[in-house]
């Protein structure tokens, strides 16, 4: 019996490893289930326009950080690997193009690369390549953006209602996203961190810099991270007080190259930090 089910183990991980494009056993077997919960499917297997380019640029301390991944038409549950004659590359303005590197340990699943660049508001170009046809898809970064209102850490307390921040963002080519990473402590004295947990702020009617934070709301999506972090537990002490970083971040859509399926995106992405503490107490 012992051996019977080692064989059939051995034979999951060789199917698994051969459906994400690896060359047997002696690959990482726990690279091939993350490939096998990816969908992997080689890349020269679709056409060109079900090919679907994920790409989001970001910029930060004078680098832009390139991570892309190709996915099949809409389904974001498929990674296309590029197989021999297709590939990636990326230019920063009007340099050439060079290759993505790997970064996900030879799996071909996900790409990256760093530009030096602390221009104002970069034009980055990723390209998908198939048999020396190239499929451009640009983007340029929004403008830089700051915290301009109130300035040092952000006081929040539960029964204020609603606390105001004000951006230094001249024409958002959308409203801002704010999520937050918290280190709080429960009403019982226990802790839990929480990283990105997502807000909503409302954009003022008439100060197109101005948003309003419900605290309120605030508070409800840091009791939900609590007892997510507590295992789910129904029990959980509700939370007392947090040290939070707030992050703002605004995106600016590219254009995907025609030939290729229009489900894909290229993003360009900026954000700034802002310290807050929070009282759920006051």
């Amino acid at each position: 019996m012992k051996r019977k089910r080692r064989t059939a183990s051995i034979g999951l991980a060789t199917l698994l490893v051969a459906g994400c494009g690896g060359g047997g056993i002696g690959e990482d077997i726990g690279n091939a289930f993350g490939c096998a919960l990816s969908n992997c499917k080689e890349s020269n297997t679709v056409s060109t326009d079900n090919v679907s380019p994920r790409f989001t640029v970001t910029q930060q301390a004078g680098v832009i950080h390139v991570d892309a991944w190709l996915s099949q038409s809409a389904n974001l549950l498929t990674t296309l690997m590029p197989s021999p004659g297709d590939s990636l590359t990326a230019s920063d303005g009007d340099a050439a193009a060079v290759p993505l590197r790997d970064s996900t340990g030879g799996q071909r699943m996900r790409w990256e690369r760093d530009f030096n660049d602390a221009g104002a508001q970069p034009r980055v170009t990723i390209n998908f390549v198939r048999n020396g046809t190239v499929y451009p898809n640009t983007v340029s970064f929004p403008r830089p953006i700051a915290i301009a209102a109130p300035t040092g850490t952000l006081q929040i307390r539960r029964s204020a209602g609603t606390v105001d921040v004000a951006l230094n963002a001249p024409d958002l080519p959308k409203p801002p996203g704010l999520a937050a990473d918290a280190s709080c402590s429960r009403s019982d004295h226990s802790s839990f961190t929480a990283t990105a947990i997502g807000l909503s702020p409302l954009a003022d009617e008439t100060d197109p810099r101005l948003f309003h934070l419900s605290t309120l709301r605030l508070d409800d999506a840091l009791n939900q991270a609590s007892v997510s972090a507590n295992q789910n537990n129904p029990l959980t002490a509700p939370v007392a007080s947090c040290t939070l970083k707030l992050v703002w971040t605004v995106t600016q859509n590219g254009t995907v190259d025609a030939a290729l399926n229009q489900h894909g995106w290229i993003i360009a992405t900026r954000s700034v930090n802002q310290a807050a503490s929070y009282d759920a107490t006051r």
